[in-house]
């Protein structure tokens, strides 16, 4: 159920989603879009009638005009995202390409030089020697409530 706003009475309600044809107020108790209806054609005898077929044939002529204006910007959004993720693909296999080796290279020359520093006997000493005091600082800090 969705909610609808009557616009002859002003009223809000509730109705089925859909066509409006048979959604009335049930307030008022007519059409809740007072601009959508449509008065009725009635032919006087001082105009003179259009053949059916020419009638057909202009709208049938609109329509046909107004569908090729449309089919020119048809997904036009789709085929820009398309080609520019088409461009990055092509771009990111050609960097991969042609620089997959050196990258290689130099990845393993790091391995090779890294060191792993070795900790002597005075950072040791020194590490032993303050590291209760840090853990009592850290426990007193964390042991503190909010004012």
């Amino acid at each position: 159920m969705f909610w609808f706003h009557c616009g002859r009475c002003g009223a809000l309600f509730q109705s089925e989603p859909g066509e409006s044809d048979g959604r009335l107020c049930p307030k008022c108790g007519f059409d809740p879009c007072p601009g959508v209806q449509t008065p009725a054609v009635e032919n006087h005898p001082g105009q003179r009638e259009e053949a059916p077929d020419a009638t057909e044939e202009s709208a049938a002529t609109r329509h046909g005009r107004q569908k090729v204006k449309r089919r020119k910007n048809r997904h036009l959004m789709l085929k820009i995202f398309g080609g520019w993720s088409i461009l990055l693909a092509l771009i990111f296999v050609t960097v991969r390409h042609f620089y997959k080796d050196e990258y290689a290279e130099s990845l393993a020359a790091s391995e090779a030089s890294r060191n792993t520093p070795e900790v002597t006997s005075e950072d040791q000493h020194v590490l032993e020697k303050h590291t209760q005091n840090c853990i009592n600082t850290l426990t007193g800090f964390l042991s503190q409530t909010a004012p």
